[in-house]
């Protein structure tokens, strides 16, 4: 654990890291149709999807509005991949839950892992509280939905993801 100036340093440090390191990446870069061919840019993507993993780490420590600024100013591209039960994912809920549409970044990522599919549709009822007007959102789902109830609330939730 860290304290709040601790890890808001840590999120202004980063802040500047990403302008210095990936200062015209765009969302474009990571989805499949564009995979990057040069192995100069598919390390760049990688590096970023780690440098966003940090960030969410550092969120996760501390889940303040200081910490969240910073947050926001570092990522233009937010992206979680994995379960939805773990550290990162509870603040990427956090972040969600706290966006404004004056600060929403240029896109989206999440791929979420889940094997019977209820913690997925339980955390996206989380996190989509309400629409976002302008959020771009790659969601991409992997899991059951067996049952009839667990679709429909998935396809309700869904409703709430622009």
């Amino acid at each position: 654990g860290c304290d709040s100036r601790a890890a808001q340093a840590v999120m202004e440090k980063l802040s500047c890291l990403r302008l210095k390191e990936f200062p015209k990446l765009r969302a474009e870069q990571f989805q499949k149709s564009n995979v990057p061919t040069v192995k100069e840019d598919r390390t760049l993507c990688e590096l970023y999807r780690r440098f966003v993993t940090l960030c969410l780490k550092v969120l996760s420590e501390k889940q303040e509005p200081e910490v969240l600024h910073y947050f926001i100013q570092s990522l233009p591209i937010v992206m979680m991949d994995g379960a939805v039960n773990n550290r990162e994912a509870a603040a990427l809920k956090y972040y969600l839950q706290n966006l404004k549409s004056t600060n929403l970044p240029d896109r989206l990522m999440l791929t979420i892992r889940d094997e019977d599919g209820k913690d997925t549709v339980q955390y996206l009822q989380q996190c989509f509280t309400s629409t976002l007007a302008g959020l771009k959102v790659d969601l991409k789902l992997s899991g059951k939905f067996d049952s009839p109830d667990q679709t429909a609330s998935l396809v309700s939730v869904l409703k709430n993801v622009p």
